[in-house]
């Protein structure tokens, strides 16, 4: 079963976030990602996984206003 901060950095690099500039939004270390992202994190901190959070967010709102962009220029038949 993959935590919620697994399922953050799998959505995150999906959409092509690499490990260090997740870290660089989230203001933790490359190392810590990696750790994370593979659940070998023994007690996890809730301000990390908060920061993982908050990126993913962000980068979905990123992707849906794209979407929402090339839908729009479609639908114009450009």
């Amino acid at each position: 079963m993959h935590s919620t901060s697994q399922r953050d950095i799998e959505y995150l690099r999906s959409v092509g976030c690499s490990d260090r500039s997740i870290a660089a939004r989230a203001g933790i270390s490359s190392a810590t990602v990696i750790k994370y992202a593979q659940g070998t994190v023994k007690r996890p901190l809730v301000v990390v996984e908060m920061s993982l959070r908050r990126v993913a967010i962000e980068e979905a709102q990123r992707v849906e206003k794209i979407t929402a962009d090339y839908k729009a220029s479609v639908a114009k038949g450009e």
